[in-house]
């Protein structure tokens, strides 16, 4: 079977998994109650979380959160996850399936559980109760992976659960147990958690944060270099670099390109321009997802990607495409939920001057465009 890094599919094993074993050591070393696993979209965050489980055994339950993306978000569908995850682990851990069947609320079925939507608020608790309790007997630590965590904000306001309230209690009382959230969002995940907000129950508490950040240029060419490798394929340098000139360095990007190429079964400029056509295509249903909230967040990305990229350039852009003035609160609230999104970063310059710039390289084009 050929190992190959042009996979589609989230990575499992570290040999599939390109240059991001700083990041599994510093998983597998954080001994803290929580950990947060941060970075842009198609960065690697899922890959890294199931690399390091897969490769470790360690027990864990996975919750995708991205099935949680608006306030419609059902209470069924987060308890359906949940059993869904406890029933994988327990299937390894019969002893555990026993002690979960004293909650109130959960319903055992032979290796088969389910958890009485109208009961979750209390029977939350009560779960991660007895799996601390089961933990412990068996001398380990269990994670509780929340996949896109931000999206947990949604419940407090459709079901009352306040999850930060719930990762609040786990932190002080439960510890055998081990929260990792992942976010791309990354502001919106911090507001979430409350790092910075003195009422959150997790505020002042400690955590770690992982940050997995695009490739160089350097790292990208090489990853390319060797997934075409493994394929057997031979590739000019001079492609590649102009690849990375499109795509930079994030990965679900580069990896699109791979595989396009070894489904093509030859290495040319009409693999960039297909993976280039089918990235804009779901940039630009997430910007409208964004204009439906705001078009100012268009037309400030807009701005940037044209060249714009102190705050006064950016206010005078955007003031000049929609022609009238906008106060100088209303950009600077933008900015800083473009940032928490995750579209654009923040630097500083030596001398101490603020740029903004966009992350995704797809995201600029799409805007241009536009």
């Amino acid at each position: 079977m050929i190992i190959t890094y042009f996979d589609p599919h989230p990575k499992t094993s570290k040999e599939d998994f390109f240059d991001r074993e700083r990041e599994v050591k510093e998983l597998g070393s954080a001994n803290v109650p929580l950990i947060m696993v941060l970075g842009t979209r198609r960065i690697g965050k899922t890959s890294l979380i199931r690399v390091f489980f897969n490769e470790t055994h360690t027990p864990h339950l996975f919750i995708d959160c991205r099935r949680f993306s608006s306030t419609s978000a059902k209470i069924e569908d987060f308890v359906n996850i949940l059993s869904s995850s406890l029933e994988k682990l327990s299937r390894r851990h019969k002893k555990l399936l026993k002690m979960l069947s004293k909650v109130r609320g959960v319903n055992v079925f032979g290796v088969e559980m389910e958890i009485d939507p109208k009961n979750a608020k209390t029977s939350l608790i009560d779960l991660f109760h007895e799996l601390d309790e089961w933990s412990a007997e068996e001398g380990k630590h269990t994670y509780l992976v929340f996949d896109e965590a931000q999206n947990l904000r949604f419940y407090r306001r459709a079901h009352g659960i306040s999850f930060n309230e719930v990762f609040g209690y786990i932190y002080d009382n439960l510890r055998n147990l081990r929260i990792v959230l992942t976010g791309s969002e990354v502001g919106l995940l911090e507001e979430f958690v409350g790092i910075e907000n003195p009422v959150s129950p997790l505020y002042g508490r400690y955590m770690k944060e992982i940050y997995l950040k695009p490739f160089t240029r350097e790292t990208s060419v090489d990853f390319l270099r060797l997934g075409f490798q493994q394929a057997g394929m031979k590739v000019k340098e001079s492609l590649l670099e102009k690849a990375v000139d499109v795509l930079d360095g994030i990965t679900g990007w580069l990896v699109y390109f791979g595989k396009t190429c070894l489904d093509l079964k030859e290495v040319d400029e009409t693999a960039i321009t297909s993976t280039l056509k089918v990235a804009s295509t779901m940039v630009e249903s997430e910007l409208q997802v964004l204009s439906k909230w705001s078009e100012r967040y268009i037309h400030i990305l807009k701005v940037i990607a044209m060249g714009a990229t102190g705050w006064s350039e950016i206010k005078e852009g955007v003031e000049f495409l929609e022609k009238q003035e906008i106060t100088d609160a209303s950009i600077t609230r933008l900015l800083e939920r473009l940032e928490k999104m995750g579209f654009i970063e923040k630097l500083t310059t030596r001398e101490g001057k603020i740029l903004y710039r966009i992350v995704d390289p797809v995201v600029q084009h799409v805007v241009r465009g536009r």
